[in-house]
């Protein structure tokens, strides 16, 4: 008999954006402009994304246990993970082992600003 005050909750679907399905989804980010180069990182292993820099435009990443200090500009990159995770909530499930790359590449105008960029909306 099940308790008044026990609260069921819905199993999610299986989905690429639901627990350990995120070891499915990588981002890339190209980036030629940094002596850094490219990098390609499984999004689980992302554990935090701090801003960098003298006026706080460029980001640094860190990556399980490493960091990554390319030109990729905090907002941009913020904003775009944003947007890339409503698309992947949004998709129909997808079988599990069938990998997910998002791409940000670090165009010259983001890699050579000086000044601080207002977010995109």
């Amino acid at each position: 008999m099940q308790d008044e005050n026990e609260m069921k909750f819905k199993t999610p679907e299986r989905h690429p954006y639901y627990g350990d399905d995120l070891r499915n989804i990588f981002i890339e980010i190209k980036d030629k402009y940094s002596p850094c180069g490219d990098l390609l990182f499984r999004l689980e292993h992302l554990t935090a994304v701090k801003r960098t820099g003298a006026q706080a435009y460029f980001s640094v990443l860190y990556i399980k246990n490493d960091t990554y200090e390319g030109n990729v500009p905090y907002d941009a990159f913020m904003s775009y993970l944003k947007r890339k995770f409503v698309e992947i909530a949004a998709m129909p499930p997808t079988d599990p082992g069938v990998p997910i790359i998002l791409t940000f590449t670090v165009t010259k105008e983001m890699a050579t600003s000086k000044i601080r960029l207002p977010p995109e909306d």
